[in-house]
């Protein structure tokens, strides 16, 4: 577990799920999970609490899963979801995710490359 301002973060397997988790004073503030697939990973969701949003908690989440999964080639939907302040509309979505080197497939779906 690292601690980066104040959060700490860890993660673990859940069989063919891996799930990167965020925790501030004890509480679980934000997630990623990434599942195994054929041929690479899916990213299934990227979620940051209302309350610490805007802190690069999701860019920090990211760099995480592809340190982690960077070798695979990994697909996930584009899909913005919950409410309130600091939530990311699609096109600012893209361009985080966009940012972490994947690219748009078309239907709110980016793909990033493996390595090679």
């Amino acid at each position: 577990m690292s601690v980066l301002s104040g959060y700490q973060f860890s993660d673990y397997a859940d069989g063919p799920a891996h799930r990167f988790d965020v925790h501030h004073n004890g509480e679980n503030v934000g997630y990623a999970q990434v599942e195994s697939v054929r041929g690479g990973s899916f990213l299934d969701a990227v979620h940051v609490g209302e309350g610490h949003r805007g802190n690069g908690l999701a860019n920090a989440l990211m760099e995480r899963v592809i340190s982690k999964f960077g070798g695979k080639s990994m697909t996930l939907h584009a899909n913005p979801y919950g409410t309130g302040e600091g939530r990311l509309n699609q096109t600012q979505l893209e361009g985080m995710y966009a940012k972490h080197g994947f690219e748009p497939q078309g239907d709110g779906y980016m793909k990033r490359p493996g390595k090679r």
